[in-house]
């Protein structure tokens, strides 16, 4: 995969030297630190947003979809330890289990929070350092999504 840099390498100029393009094309016409930030802040809703209307770079592209699999992902981990949750607290015996496991909900959103925050914070940062940050397994269905 092409850094960031080498995506938003500007043609070699007369004098043989290429220099960066700090504001890379975008379809959507903001700055592509501010596209993948809002992607995050936005949650699935913003990604879905940013996936359809960014037609050309492709680091906004990336993090509007790692944020829709990263919601996504959240979303359905959530539901599913709340049912479980639900059943093994209704269990003759063991209901207490899922008394606990209801207890420990709040820190696995809690978790979700930090990694969003550190998602903000890595998508605004990253792009000037021509790097993209890519969360493990999801950062790949991302990058398919993504078309990269």
């Amino acid at each position: 995969m092409a850094t960031v840099e080498e995506q938003n390498q500007a043609p070699e100029s007369s004098t043989g030297i290429g220099e960066q393009n700090k504001a890379p094309a975008s379809s959507t016409g903001m700055d592509p630190k501010l596209g993948a930030l809002l992607c995050y802040l936005l949650g699935i809703i913003g990604g879905v947003i940013f996936l359809l209307i960014e037609k050309d770079n492709k680091y906004v592209r990336f993090h509007a979809a790692q944020s829709i699999v990263f919601g996504g992902t959240v979303f359905i981990i959530g539901i599913a330890w709340g049912i479980f949750a639900g059943i093994v607290t209704a269990i003759p015996g063991i209901g207490f289990v899922g008394a606990i496991l209801f207890l420990v909900l709040p820190l696995f959103w809690l978790g979700v929070f930090v990694i969003a925050i550190m998602l903000i914070i890595r998508a605004w940062t990253d792009y000037d350092k021509g790097v993209t940050f890519k969360l493990p397994v999801i950062g790949g269905i991302a990058e398919k999504i993504a078309g990269q």
